[in-house]
């Protein structure tokens, strides 16, 4: 050791002494040098990490909660991967917390109409797992869980606009799946996997996460009914229960006549109408189960055992200000429904609601253009849309179920259906018969799991309303494995393109047709028909490929921005299902690492036992685990293979592994755009458009220009419901045509409503009618005011029509291919703020026909020109 001058002169003893302290001195300093080059490269990472923490903090920069909530989610990730979970300070779990509780109150703001952007911004497992327990235990983070209870399915009916919501619940819990999933199948004990916070449960995937107990049970023999008509102090009841007695229990044209025919005698609605009940004081007039819940008090205190009925069916009161969009309510697969109204029995909407109760869903079609069928991204599904079914929005009449349905109702025998597995020549009968013979085919697609199904039917009873071109040959329906033959889609088997409902009027297949079903390569070919079957011949795949449904992956986490990340040295752990047609299917997971090396391994293997797997074979794959020891970009892939080597579709995962900062492209800062000046009227279930009215005046020639005189804009308003009824057929209802129609002998009047709520309180200078006349009349037509607005476009007939009233005036349409125009301003004016009826009568025999409001050609629909 080298010593300066200063020590040069001291003792050799005195010179150890030094050195020592020196040396003591040296050791306690040295850990405080560790500790500060710590945390100056501590501050050094933080500083380069991109800190969403403070970006977290800063509001003025995010002007929307969905941007907002993706900064405080990308606060949250960088913390917890940093904790690691691992003990935290109280001053981290502070700083937190907030940002926990505002999140909270932004997911919980996404629900009920957005679960889409709920379950887009929900934490993964990996990072609510590093976090601090008390935040669980304080329930300010969503927790995935599986959870069992009794599952209810409502359906909300809105006939007039041909759209339906549903309302999901488990138990006293709100259920909420993804906007673009098929509705539930319906009530019953049920186990589901899902997000739970607070009082809701969202659901990522509910074709794989939803578990069912059960399929629809068959519908056999008497089922006991209990109608209830129920008065309120705000909305006396009108319906006569004699009326409601005959319609429902009577011998012919009611609702018990109709369930006989369409199953068959299998089953019979029986029971009786309670007396009127009376409810007072309701706390929520606009909620239907603030209805019922009296109700069903009053009906206990009356000696009604309400779990003895298999169907109770209320016909509740309205309120004035309530939004009562739909028409009718039901439960799917329980006892209860409703029909909004408590003045007017509506046979239809009654026998609807208690397909419901059955467990049906509705009948819709499926319009792809000019194929009859494609994908889900090719295809829409039009809701009500198969106008032969009760469960649709019927064409004439009161037909009866499709076959699929009455299949799902246990209401074809067993010997009377056939699966398909291989090419056959079938002969298929009509299902309205009892006598022998198949009824319906079923062939499996392998494409998103769906199903073809082909019937026969023939005109007779219920079923005499269908044209010639639905009994000419096979109709074809489709039906998705998660619903199945609870839900279906009519197939147009000659698609024109223009998704009109006139299209479906000649959907059946007719003889030395072929259809070939490109994607799942099925090829069908009517060979003959005779009045009471068809005869086809069915071509499928010798082996269909296997599916790869979905997969779990635990152990990576999507950031903010949509990708796939994982932290170094975790497990990654995988679930997938799959599905093959008939054959045992092995499932491989690949993981691609950063450093080039592949492992292939294949996954353990088990067969699955869900409802939509009792005649294909399903399966999941687990067991392969591996773990994210380099650190990179990493690639991981699940594929399936069947027994003959044939390969499935692939499902790909690429993620990152990384141990440092974690750089997140933000989305890009929204601005609200400047709102231009434009008249709106309030919402009302009429399409209001803006016509401005050309001007006419020429260019001023002085210079100074004079302030413009304002523009007087025209407001086209059509019909919230429009149809006709007619005495040859006076329980029939044509709601649901394109053509409206006024004569005499038989008497054919024409109604029209037109909603005005919107214009309570605004200036109105004049009003014309405009009708579109498709084939002219010389006889002197009558426009009159109707004073009861209570029938509905899909209820009214010729029996149960409202009088027409006082003549607003005449007109005589000569002339086809034009509009007509009819002035109404006095009546209009008068009756601004309201709901209003009109009427088109006749005493000619030369028949008139318009154009309704369900014409698809929107330049010849009924109007209200208001200005």
């Amino acid at each position: 050791m080298l010593l300066n001058s200063e020590n040069s002169g001291l003792s050799e003893s005195d010179r150890k002494l030094k050195f020592k302290r020196f040396l003591t001195t040296s050791l306690k300093i040295l850990p405080v040098l560790f500790l500060m080059a710590a945390l100056i490269s501590s501050v050094y990472t933080l500083r380069s990490r991109r800190s969403y923490r403070s970006e977290a903090g800063n509001t003025s920069q995010i002007v929307n909660k969905q941007d907002r909530i993706k900064a405080i989610n990308g606060s949250i990730i960088d913390n917890a991967r940093m904790i690691g979970g691992q003990a935290v300070s109280q001053q981290t779990a502070t700083n937190l917390r907030p940002l926990l509780a505002e999140r909270k109150t932004i997911m919980l703001s996404f629900l009920p109409n957005e679960p889409d952007k709920f379950l887009e911004n929900v934490l993964s497992e990996n990072i609510v797992k590093n976090l601090p327990a008390e935040f669980l235990s304080e329930k300010l983070i969503e927790t995935k869980k599986e959870v069992k209870g009794k599952l209810k399915v409502s359906v909300l009916e809105d006939f007039n606009n041909k759209k339906a919501s549903y309302r999901f619940t488990l138990d006293d819990k709100n259920l909420y799946i993804p906007s673009k999933s098929e509705p539930l199948r319906g009530s019953g004990e049920t186990i589901v996997l899902a997000y739970s916070m607070e009082n809701n449960l969202v659901v990522e995937n509910p074709a794989t996460d939803i578990q069912y107990s059960s399929l629809i049970p068959p519908i056999f023999g008497p089922q006991k009914t209990l109608m209830v008509i129920v008065n309120a102090d705000y909305d006396p009841a009108d319906l006569d229960p004699q009326i409601v007695r005959d319609g429902i229990f009577g011998v012919t044209d009611s609702v018990a006549s109709y369930y006989s025919e369409t199953s068959r005698n299998k089953m019979s609605i029986v029971g009786e109408v309670a007396p009127v009940v009376t409810i007072s004081n309701v706390v929520n007039k606009c909620d239907p189960y603030y209805i019922i819940s009296p109700a069903v008090s009053e009906l206990i205190k009356l000696g009604y055992v309400i779990n003895e009925y298999r169907l109770i069916q209320f016909y509740i009161p309205r309120a004035v200000g309530c939004n009562w969009w739909y028409s009718g309510m039901a439960d799917i697969g329980d006892p209860q429904s409703i029909v909004v109204g408590n003045d007017i029995y509506y046979k239809s909407i009654s026998e609807h609601e208690m397909g419901h109760n059955f467990g049906l869903n509705h009948a819709n079609r499926y319009f792809c253009g000019t194929k009859s069928v494609g994908s889900n991204t090719e295809c829409t599904d039009v809701e009500y849309g198969d106008m032969f079914d009760e469960m649709g929005n019927q064409y004439q009449g009161y037909p009866q179920f499709n076959a699929p349905h009455k299949l799902a109702l246990g209401w074809i025998d067993e010997n009377e259906y056939l699966f398909l597995k291989n090419d056959q020549q079938v002969e298929i009968y009509a299902h309205e018969l009892t006598d022998p013979g198949l009824k319906i085919v079923r062939i499996w697609r392998n494409e998103d799991k769906q199903y073809l199904y082909l019937s026969f039917r023939l005109s007779v009873g219920l079923d005499s309303v269908l044209p010639s071109t639905i009994t000419r040959g096979i109709n074809v329906h489709l039906t998705k494995s998660d619903q199945d033959t609870t839900k279906t889609y009519f197939l147009d088997m000659t698609p024109s393109g223009s998704g009109a409902a006139d299209d479906w009027l000649d959907a059946a297949m007719f003889d030395g047709q072929t259809f070939t079903d490109e994607a799942a390569n099925i090829v069908i070919s009517q060979i003959s028909h005779a009045e009471n079957r068809a005869v086809v011949q069915i071509n499928i795949p010798e082996n269909y490929p296997p599916r790869l449904q979905t997969a779990w992956v635990l152990g990576l986490y999507r950031l903010p921005d949509g990708r796939w990340v994982a932290d170094p040295n975790v497990s990654v752990m995988s679930h997938i299902i799959g599905y093959d047609f008939s054959d045992a299917i092995s499932i491989k997971r690949i993981v691609n690492y950063p450093d080039g090396t592949v492992d292939n391994l294949e996954m353990s293997i088990s067969e699955r036992n869900d409802p939509g797997c009792q005649e294909i074979k399903c399966y999941s794959g687990q067991d392969a685990d591996f773990v994210t020891n380099q650190i990179g970009s990493y690639k991981l892939t699940f594929v399936a293979q069947d027994s003959q080597g044939v390969m499935s579709n692939m499902i790909n995962y690429d993620f990152f592994v990384t141990d440092g900062p974690i750089e997140i492209t933000p989305s890009p800062t929204k601005v609200p755009p400047t709102p231009t000046p434009s008249y709106t009227p309030s919402p009302t279930p009429g399409k209001a458009t803006i016509i401005p009215k050309p001007s006419n005046s020429p260019t001023p020639s002085s210079a100074l220009t004079p302030s413009p005189t304002p523009t007087p804009s025209f407001i086209s308003l059509e019909p919230i419901a429009d149809s006709y009824v007619n005495s040859s057929y006076p329980n029939n209802n044509s709601g649901t045509e394109n053509t409206l129609r006024v004569k005499t002998t038989p008497t054919k009047i024409t109604y029209l409503k037109f909603d005005l709520t919107s214009f309570l309180g605004k200036t109105v200078n004049s009003v014309k009618l405009k009708i579109w006349i498709a084939d002219s009349s010389n006889g002197s037509m009558e426009l009159k005011q109707v004073a009861d607005n209570s029938w509905t476009e899909k209820g009214i007939t010729y029996n149960n029509r409202p009088a027409p009233g006082k003549t607003l005036n005449t007109f005589t349409p000569v002339k086809s291919g034009v509009y007509q125009e009819i002035d109404i301003s006095a009546y209009v004016k008068g009756n601004l703020g309201k709901i209003i009826s009109l009427a088109i009568q006749t005493s000619s025999t030369n028949e008139l026909e318009l154009r309704s409001r369900n014409v698809s050609d929107q330049s010849k629909r009924p109007v209200l020109v208001i200005q």
